[in-house]
């Protein structure tokens, strides 16, 4: 049987906090779709491994 693993998605909250950045910035980029999230009940989730991307392919810029 396989483990199933629940990948927990971040709020614009805590991507602010994790990024130095205002809640605002962050939801300008989900909206210019910077960083790719969803919304699930009108609230956006970025997964983790967008966040990861965006991260990687930051530090090259």
């Amino acid at each position: 049987m396989t483990a199933i693993t629940a990948e927990r998605f971040l709020s614009p909250d805590e991507l602010a906090a994790r990024w130095n950045l205002t809640v605002k910035a962050v939801h300008q980029m989900l909206r210019r779709d910077e960083v790719h999230g969803i919304k699930i009940r009108n609230k956006w989730r970025v997964a983790p491994d967008e966040v990861a991307r965006f991260e990687r392919e930051g530090a090259r810029r």
